[in-house]
Formats: structure tokens, sequence, C-alpha cells
């Protein structure tokens, strides 16, 4: 059977959680979905110190990371998007996952959805016969330069309401 996945276009936010324990350092990368109430930042937090086996002192710094970073987005991001008429940037993919490296650099315009970065890490897992856990991967490397970018833009273009 073939399904077709149907891409929505929601708010995606990159998010990054990065702590410094007794045993060494935790990182991970995930997009939080803005659009969907279902799961706040607390919850989030604490499905992570629970798959990690954390104590749950971690939580509240988890959340409030968690927080930071939406409001941060949210602020910025979707007001630029809609205020500048064009925009491309140079996407570079430096990532690993076990032995295989992906390194990659293109062209792409941060305000065109006419593909989404999922579709586009899709399509690079795909038509690079990479492992799937490299899709997401991808994904959040695109939308965290595309948002990076636009801050940039907001700063360099004085929207000093909006910082």
């Amino acid at each position: 059977k073939y399904f077709h996945i149907q891409f929505i276009m929601c708010e995606l936010v990159p998010i990054r959680v990065e702590l410094d324990l007794e045993s060494g350092k935790l990182r991970d990368c995930f997009l939080w979905n803005f659009d969907d109430p279902k799961m706040t930042a607390h919850e989030c937090a604490s499905i992570i110190v629970n798959d990690y086996g954390l104590s749950s002192m971690f939580v509240t710094r988890i959340t409030e990371s968690i927080q930071q970073q939406i409001n941060t987005h949210m602020n910025v991001v979707p007001f630029v998007r809609s205020t500048i008429s064009n925009s491309i940037l140079t996407i570079n993919l430096s990532i690993r996952v076990g032995e295989i490296f992906l390194r990659d650099k293109f062209e792409w315009d941060a305000i065109d959805q006419h593909i989404t970065p999922e579709e586009m890490g899709n399509s690079m897992v795909r038509d690079l016969n990479l492992p799937f856990e490299f899709g997401p991967l991808i994904t959040h490397s695109m939308i965290e330069q595309i948002n990076d970018h636009l801050k940039t833009i907001a700063q360099v273009s004085n929207f000093n309401n909006v910082i």
C-alpha cells in the first residue's frame, strides 16, 4: 500500500535542549508545532526528563527554555515573514548520523512556502537514499537557519517593536 502524506502548513519552531549533566552533556532538538494545542511546554519537558531518566528538577529549566524559544520565534519570525517580499539565503547542512555524514549547500527562499522544509528533508532522504533519521534533522536545521535569517533581517531592518 502507498500512502499519500499531506503536509499541513503550521508554524514549526525549532527547539534545542542542552543540559550540562554530571555524566556529560544532553543535547536534543525537535520541532514544536505552535498550532497544536495538545501539548504544553511543561508536558514536553516532563516527557524529555522521563525519556532520558533525568531528575524531575530539570523539568522547570527545560520548560523555561522551550517557552523562551517559542516566544522569541513567535515575536519575530511570522512578523518578518509577512513584512518582507524576498529573502533568499544559503542553507548549509552538516549532519552526522552514525557513520554517515551529510554536507550540502543550497539556496532557499525563506518566505516562499511552495515547498516546505519538511518536504525538502524527506525528498533529500529519498533521493540520496539516506536513513530516515536524517529527515527530521534536515528539517530542523533548515527551519533553524531560516528563522535565524529572518531574525537577522528584523535586527538589521530595526523592527524594534518586534525584537
